[in-house]
């Protein structure tokens, strides 16, 4: 309950941290080198891989949401050209040393990563994304998101960074080939990372949570219910949850000011909540965890 709270408080405070203060969060810019694109903002082991060789990291168009920015990122790792490091489908913020210091400054408090991921594995290969924070130069938290699954439609992700008193600056590494607690390709496994958030699942670029305040969810990310609360909900006002295509999951009636919904029947996945009244339609999204 209290990282439900303070994710909710985090939502109302300071939206506009929220993707800006990641460098190239929905990796939108893109480097031009020698015939081949570097993700500005992230180090990578492009510049380092002799040419005619295969690239760990790529910009792709196949991004998601689809009404979001252009493009995505891209890594796959090499087995082909170990035991060389460039080998390793692997990208951090920053410059070389962004691998163990802080990359980049930190606003406000965020508790949560949010961002979008496809993963091809290959061999076992487990794709692991953490987040490092400090302060004064002093690691002071963090939080990791890492799986095995083949996931081959966009899904999201989440990581609760929420144990910690004070931060000013931060990194974030991604890998497709973190095996036995280290960077370790088993296979040329690939992995497709998009809008990168902190306290909010990117939507439309829109900002959600400053346009729709006056309803609340949660828990959120949430299993097996929501409950959800706001100022339109009354006997004339329809509940609806679609997912981010468009398409409708539920549609119930509310008979009072706080309600609460099974969501058991939802597939894992972003959804978007409306309240829709006589003179009032509010918004919010959450997230639904696989059961």
């Amino acid at each position: 309950m209290k990282t439900s709270f303070l994710i909710a408080v985090a939502l109302l405070l300071g939206y506009q941290f929220a993707i800006s203060q990641i460098p190239n969060a929905g990796f939108e810019d893109w480097i031009e080198s020698n015939g081949y694109f570097n993700p500005a903002g992230w180090w990578c082991a492009n510049d380092s891989v002799q040419a005619g060789a295969a690239y760990p990291a790529n910009r792709t168009s196949d991004h998601f949401p689809p009404n979001s920015g252009s493009y995505a990122l891209r890594i796959e790792n090499h087995l082909e050209l170990l035991p060389s490091w460039t080998a390793f489908g692997i990208v951090w913020t920053g410059d070389l040393a962004g691998n163990d210091n802080p990359a980049f400054a930190l606003q406000g408090h965020p508790v949560e990563l949010y961002g979008y991921y496809k993963f091809l594995p290959l061999n076992g290969d487990t794709f692991e994304i953490h987040i490092r924070l400090y302060n004064g130069g002093i690691d002071v938290g963090g939080g990791q998101f890492k799986t095995a699954e083949m996931v081959n439609s966009w899904q999201p992700f989440s990581l609760d960074i929420s144990d910690y008193e004070t931060a000013d600056s931060a990194r974030i590494m991604i890998l497709a080939c973190y095996n036995n607690d280290a960077p370790n390709p088993a296979g040329n496994s690939t992995l497709f990372i998009d809008n990168l958030s902190f306290d909010s699942l990117v939507v439309d670029g829109t900002n959600w949570q400053k346009e729709t305040a006056q309803l609340t969810v949660w828990p959120n990310p949430a299993t097996n219910f929501i409950s959800i609360a706001g100022k339109q909900n009354s006997e004339e006002s329809l509940c609806l949850i679609s997912d981010l295509q468009g398409r409708e999951w539920m549609r119930l009636h509310l008979a009072d000011c706080e309600t609460k919904i099974n969501t058991n029947a939802l597939p894992a996945g972003p959804y978007l909540v409306r309240i829709v009244s006589a003179n009032a339609v509010s918004k919010s999204i959450f997230i639904k965890r696989p059961l």
